[in-house]
């Protein structure tokens, strides 16, 4: 199997076991309930992607329901469920960075004595999971230093709690997610057939090369890799591997399509109501405000709103979707700032609706 292949099939599995999480914790995530939100939020008839959501819809379920059978015996809910932990479809899961950072040729060592080397590995996993720079954590030396971190560092108790597993436990977490894995590729095979009809997308195509210049800006000093995405097929992911100097772009099958779509078909009077919405909370208002003194990352806007990163995601989660708020890279750092061209848009239709 393609090397790149077999890394996206393997992400987009993880993904798949995210949205079950989403299932069981908070609301549907089926693409053909997805499918319907798009369809009436932009005035989309529903039949123009009727047969995707089809096969996207069928596909999904068949393997949500096989996976949970085989896999909802107690010792699996209580000891690895919590390890696809996600608060929104935006967000990564622990699996999720612990699985590229294995594959990027990074792999744990076991033992209760950690050296230098093993140490910053674990640092640089942790510091993905409770959204935080990796740079906060190099001067800690020890395993106390960073339960020390972790104690006062502001995120919540489920991600503190999965830090010191990783911390104590990386390698064996590490070896369990790879079966896993394994074994959902091997029992499901629907999924690697629906992974395979739909990543023929031509990743490397003018819209897809401006999207990612887009966000990322400047790239000459890492290594892109672009990965079509099945199971989140109408959105953009990005992270940025700072420990193997990489970035991993995951692009929905179907982001351009339904974007092309919107263009065509998008009621402006719907997309008013839903951009509004989108700032229609406290914490979003202030968030705007910050960002109207120029671009910040999520933990200075956490900082600054006494919110911790993961309410600060969650919030910028909306307000990206609503294309509000930009993502961008500025070196090492994932930055936000406020998208003028679709603030003055809405204004300027706020404006119609009023004079």
């Amino acid at each position: 199997m393609n090397p790149t292949f077999s890394l996206g099939l393997h992400v987009d599995t993880i993904f798949m076991l995210e949205k079950f999480y989403l299932d069981l914790n908070l609301s549907s995530n089926s693409p053909s309930i997805l499918m319907q939100e798009i369809s009436t939020k932009y005035n989309i008839p529903i039949d123009s992607f009727e047969d995707e959501t089809t096969s996207l819809t069928s596909a999904y379920e068949k393997a949500k329901k096989g996976f949970l059978n085989d896999y909802e015996a107690p010792s699996f809910v209580s000891d690895f469920n919590q390890f696809f932990y996600v608060e929104s479809p935006a967000d990564f899961s622990p699996a999720f960075y612990l699985y590229l950072f294995a594959q990027a040729g990074n792999p744990f060592s076991d033992g209760e004595q950690l050296d230098q080397v093993e140490l910053e590995k674990r640092k640089f996993v942790i510091s993905q999971v409770i959204s935080d720079e990796f740079d906060n954590f190099k001067p800690l030396n020890s395993v106390h230093d960073i339960v020390e971190y972790l104690r006062r560092f502001p995120t919540s108790n489920h991600k503190r709690w999965i830090s010191i597993l990783l911390l104590h436990y990386a390698k064996q977490i590490t070896d369990q997610l790879l079966e896993l894995i394994a074994r959902v590729e091997g029992e499901y095979m629907n999924h690697e057939e629906l992974y395979r009809r739909y990543s023929g997308i031509d990743i490397h195509s003018d819209s897809c090369n401006q999207l990612v210049s887009s966000i990322l800006g400047d790239t000459k000093d890492k290594e892109v890799i672009r990965i079509p995405s099945v199971t989140c097929f109408n959105a953009v992911k990005l992270f940025d591997d700072e420990y193997s100097n990489r970035i991993y772009v995951f692009i929905g099958v179907l982001y351009d399509r339904i974007g092309d779509l919107i263009k065509t078909f998008g009621n402006n009077d719907k997309l008013i109501v839903s951009q509004l919405k989108a700032i229609g909370e406290n914490n979003r208002i202030g968030i705007l405000r910050e960002l109207k003194k120029g671009p910040m990352c999520g933990k200075d806007i956490a900082s600054l709103l006494n919110l911790t990163p993961a309410t600060v995601s969650h919030h910028m989660n909306n307000l990206v979707n609503e294309g509000l708020v930009n993502v961008y890279k500025d070196g090492t750092r994932i930055d936000y700032k406020v998208n003028h061209e679709v603030v003055q848009n809405l204004l300027e239709s706020l404006r119609r609706v009023f004079f």
